[in-house]
């Protein structure tokens, strides 16, 4: 309403120097014993950047906080671009084998604009002694039921392609189950209460939309349903364990980018427990063995346990 308000601006370099001196500050040194930190850039020849945390963005906007960066810079692209010209940089995603993992929210698409937030949405269906249906909205980080006592579920998610190439499907379930993709039904499973399970693979182009919808149905006490996939990157990035620790030990630094992502640090939902998820636990000590210069970065919105802490 001011007629000499200065005009607005955002996403300035000014800005964004805030932002990084804000997140450089916010960071806490826990432990640096024989003085590790910093490292000497003239004794640096090979370094391994490992972990789930390394190369993955979490600024892709949605539920009641989330923000869509105009610009994101990995761990890993943060490294190569100073170091690169100086050493030789190694990745590894740290990921033994291939699993089928549920789609990361930060790769979904908001589907209620109600609810606002990037998950899962469920509809659960149970019979009521007066012969109703009640129905109960829930907004997930995956597209699982375990144990599930209802009498029927809809499981509605959209995903964005994050890369072009080849993405395979998994569904389980022990009950009935219908699946549709961008509309059609690709999948449909009759296990009658017995162990079924499918998997198919499609090709997408990145930035492509893919939206899963899933009717289930329970036909025992109980029901459980798995949905997850395999992406190009996990094809390309997953490690052999014999290799990766090979690549660890002859390097001069080992960085692991562990932690946590907003499939975990969200809303609407708890944590079943503070352990890191993945087998994270299972692969630092591992690597503080073979390669006593490892360097721990965690990225967590929670709290997370630390068992290898004293290694």
């Amino acid at each position: 309403f001011d007629a000499d308000r200065k005009k607005g601006e955002f996403n300035t370099p000014a800005h964004q120097q805030v932002t990084y001196d804000v997140a450089s500050e916010a960071m806490v040194l826990l432990k640096n014993e024989e003085n590790l930190l910093p490292i000497d850039k003239n004794k640096l020849k090979k370094l391994l950047v490992v972990g789930p945390n390394a190369d993955l963005k979490h600024a892709a906007g949605g539920n009641s906080s989330g923000i869509m960066a105009y610009y994101e810079v990995t761990p890993l692209q943060g490294i190569r671009d100073r170091l690169s010209d100086i050493c030789e940089v190694e990745y590894e995603s740290g990921s033994i084998g291939l699993t089928y993992q549920p789609i990361p929210v930060q790769m979904l698409n908001i589907i209620d604009q109600v609810a606002g937030c990037r998950a899962y949405k469920h509809v659960v269906y149970t019979k009521q002694e007066n012969g109703e249906v009640a129905e109960n909205v829930s907004f997930l980080e995956n597209g699982n039921v375990t144990e599930g006592t209802a009498n029927a579920y809809d499981i509605v998610v959209s995903a964005q392609i994050p890369e072009s190439g080849r993405y395979s499907l998994r569904f389980y379930t022990n009950g009935n189950a219908v699946v549709k993709i961008c509309g059609e039904e690709h999948v449909k499973l009759q296990a009658n209460g017995r162990e079924q399970e499918v998997t198919c693979a499609f090709d997408y182009t990145e930035g492509d939309k893919v939206d899963i919808e899933i009717h289930l149905e329970r036909v025992k006490e109980v029901v459980n349903f798995q949905f997850g996939w395999i992406t190009p990157a996990d094809y390309a990035n997953s490690s052999s364990e014999s290799e990766l620790l090979r690549k660890a030990g002859e390097a001069d630094y080992v960085i692991y980018c562990g932690g946590l992502d907003h499939s975990y640090d969200t809303e609407s939902f708890d944590k079943k427990s503070m352990q890191l998820p993945s087998e994270q636990d299972v692969m630092i000590p591992k690597l503080l063995k073979v390669n006593p210069n490892t360097i721990l970065v965690m990225t967590a919105g929670s709290p997370v346990t630390m068992p290898w802490i004293k290694e």
